[in-house]
């Protein structure tokens, strides 16, 4: 079983067999932003690679003034700017900022369980969700999707900032702690 221990972050050769419900909002490849491609000058940004996923996935669903200059490097450099360096816990101000210099009103609000997450998904909205191992030890993934197995374990599909993947899976109530999860969506509240 492929896992990042780290996090017990399951990639999908590590899912389980078995009969499963799911839904996911990306149905198409994607070239996300990963963190290793910018570690050369920015440190712990997991939160400035959340926000650039979160503008790459709206770009691909119409939002074309999102993505600077058709480039995800540009994007990044200029949500870094704004994001910073982590560990960032308060996120979603700094996202609606970047959203707002692009021309877009980005909205958020908090999802407290499973299965708003869940109808978040099922409305199409991305979410963006906190994960712990400690004090300081978090990281910021992007939640695309769920999986309900027969058997009662529920997955979410993410993706990690890691791999340039959607098939990247969190195990709900597993080893990491989940601090906070956030839906995000264009347009009207």
């Amino acid at each position: 079983m492929a896992i990042i221990k780290k996090y017990n972050i399951l990639n999908l050769s590590g899912m389980p067999t078995g009969v499963y419900s799911s839904n996911c909002i990306i149905n198409k490849n994607i070239d996300w932003a990963i963190t290793r491609k910018f570690k050369d000058f920015a440190k712990n940004h997991c939160g400035a690679v959340l926000v650039t996923n979160l503008a790459i996935y709206f770009s691909s669903s119409g939002y074309k003034n999102l993505i600077v200059d058709d480039s995800v490097s540009n994007t990044f450099n200029f949500v870094h700017k704004i994001v910073g360096n982590g560990p960032v816990i308060k996120l979603s101000s700094k996202a609606r900022t970047y959203f707002a210099e692009r021309g877009c009103d980005l909205h958020y609000k908090r999802v407290n369980s499973y299965e708003k997450i869940k109808e978040a998904v099922n409305r199409g909205n991305p979410l963006g969700l906190l994960l712990s191992n400690g004090f300081t030890n978090w990281h910021w993934v992007m939640v695309v999707g769920w999986r309900e197995y027969e058997t009662g374990d529920n997955y979410l599909n993410i993706v990690d900032g890691w791999n340039n993947s959607i098939n990247r899976f969190y195990k709900i109530n597993s080893r990491s702690i989940w601090w906070m999860a956030t839906e995000y969506w264009i347009g009207k509240s």
